[in-house]
């Protein structure tokens, strides 16, 4: 045996450790999910409202929220976020699964993204991240911009949320034909 029995005591342990350091996963993929004991309360019609400058930025909506005290964040299921602009909603997000930083407001939604605003313009994409920082909407993942004239699909998004600035990368547009109005 090469090694000796001391050498596989070593690898038993640099195995046991690295399995101890593992999380489990949520379906995102990228996420870990707090076991049952980080959740500190359950909230049936979940609310959290972000004014910036005394002004109405954005509201989280959920039926139910998950706060994790420790990590400072609140999961959500089926987040409904309207994102305001002046005062007046500029857009509203729907999404399967989200994450809410309790301190700095960003958010994670995943498991199929959408994203309307007033004018219909409608973004659909598997996952989207919130920076409030900078209030852009990022995604690394595919995404699909329909409005009115247009069909843009690409890689990769940045944001304003009300989709009046979108960035997409390797984009292909197509045009809407007007023949029918």
């Amino acid at each position: 045996m090469n090694g000796g029995p001391f050498r596989w005591t070593i690898f038993g342990l640099v195995i046991l450790a690295s399995l101890a350091g593992c999380k489990k996963r949520s379906t995102y993929g990228r996420l870990p999910i707090p076991d049952a004991s980080a959740v500190t309360q359950i909230l049936s019609d979940f609310q959290m409202q972000d004014i910036l400058e005394g002004t109405k930025n954005m509201v989280v909506e959920a039926p139910e929220g998950r706060i994790a005290e420790q990590q400072r964040e609140a999961l959500v299921d089926k987040p409904r976020i309207s994102f305001y602009k002046q005062g007046a909603i500029s857009s509203t997000l729907n999404a399967p699964q989200g994450k809410i930083g309790l301190d700095t407001h960003a958010v994670v939604v995943w498991g199929g993204v959408t994203v309307v605003t007033p004018d219909s313009a409608t973004l659909t994409t598997e996952s989207l991240r919130y920076n409030p920082t900078n209030r852009h909407l990022m995604t690394d993942d595919t995404v699909r911009l329909e409005k009115p004239t247009s069909i843009t699909i690409g890689k990769g998004l940045d944001a304003e949320p009300d989709l009046s600035r979108v960035r997409i990368g390797h984009q292909k547009i197509y045009f809407k034909s007007n023949e029918h109005k």
